[in-house]
């Protein structure tokens, strides 16, 4: 049985609607800068892909740090993402968290996922 307890969480990743207001807010509650917005690389060079096809998709993105965890927000561009699905389906939310671990291919194993 996999446990996570004792690994700590790095990342909580956000899909935002509108990064400016999201990441003002963010900053506010965690008494930081408001972070530098950044935008993914072109698809092209991004060789972006949504359902096994090629996308237009990409990504405004800030990041903040709290203390010992890192909020990333994701404002998806195009509606051609699982960001944009995401966002779609749910609204702005939580999407992924990530934690540090010791050994990656045994939490895979134990978690019974296939890597990519």
């Amino acid at each position: 049985m996999l446990h996570l307890e004792n690994d700590p969480v790095q990342c909580v990743a956000i899909i935002v609607d509108d990064i400016d207001k999201y990441s003002a807010a963010w900053a506010k509650v965690f008494a930081v800068d408001k972070p530098k917005v950044i935008t993914t690389d072109a698809p092209g060079i991004a060789q972006t892909k949504y359902e096994g096809r090629p996308s237009n998709a990409g990504a405004k993105m800030a990041f903040l740090f709290a203390r010992n965890i890192w909020i990333k927000l994701i404002e998806p561009i195009g509606p051609d993402s699982v960001w944009a699905e995401f966002l779609r389906t749910h609204g702005p939310g939580v999407h992924h968290i990530s934690w540090e671990v010791d050994d990656l291919e045994q939490t895979i194993g134990q978690l019974g996922l296939k890597q990519a």
